[in-house]
């Protein structure tokens, strides 16, 4: 049987955050070299939900791999799993 490995693969969600980041902050596209906004304000607001929610996803990926590493246990990743529901998840969902 293989060995399985998670690869640190939260490092992903976090490149992907921080490209994420940069493109809602910039919101700028171009076309025959003339700048123009790119998305909407209702548009970069849902894209801010889901970088929260990628924020949210990375934390949690990368207490799983410190799970699977032996470096925490399945209490603290529990505790985790609830304060990830606690503090970000009823955010996300909520409409403003």
């Amino acid at each position: 049987m293989d060995k399985i490995s998670l690869n640190y693969e939260y490092y992903h969600v976090k490149s992907f955050i921080e490209s994420l980041e940069k493109i809602v902050k910039e919101n700028k596209g171009y076309d025959c070299d003339k700048p123009f906004v790119r998305f909407t304000k209702k548009t970069i607001k849902k894209l801010k939900k889901i970088i929260t929610l990628c924020k949210i996803t990375s934390f949690l990926m990368q207490d799983v791999q410190k799970l699977y590493d032996g470096d925490i246990g399945e209490k603290d990743l529990a505790e985790s799993v609830e304060l990830a529901c606690k503090s970000g998840l009823r955010e996300f969902f909520k409409e403003k």
